[in-house]
């Protein structure tokens, strides 16, 4: 079975929720576009709106608050940015289910797998 999953190039936080509004019980995941502006040429949220500092992108990583409908639907991050391994734990902390790097933007490909395998070490821990 094919699965259909909706990718969002969201423009700032309140774009993000309309759209993930929009397909809300229809599909179980949606995917979130995140771009620098310079791994690609384009900023999606939260890199439009002042990265860190957006206000709604530091609460989601405070904890203060969940992404948009949460409770409803899984979250895939697709991460076109330059930094995507160094700011991993900050990334995860958005709740996402899946994460999708790019090897063109990692740099050293050895590295990348090192990082991987100690994922995997931390993810087997913290079943434990």
């Amino acid at each position: 079975m094919i699965e259909i999953i909706p990718a969002i190039l969201p423009k700032n936080y309140e774009d993000l929720k309309n759209k993930i509004a929009l397909v809300r019980g229809i599909v179980p995941v949606v995917q979130i576009d995140i771009c620098d502006g310079i791994f690609v040429p384009s900023k999606t949220w939260p890199f439009s709106t002042g990265g860190a500092e957006d206000y709604n992108f530091h609460r989601i990583l405070n904890e203060e608050e969940g992404m948009p409908f949460w409770e409803d639907i899984d979250f895939e991050f697709d991460l076109m940015v330059v930094d995507a391994v160094k700011n991993f734990d900050l990334y995860t902390k958005l709740g996402a289910k899946n994460i999708i790097f790019h090897l063109e933007a990692v740099g050293d490909l050895k590295e990348f797998k090192n990082f991987l395998e100690g994922i995997d070490m931390y993810i087997r821990e913290m079943m434990c």
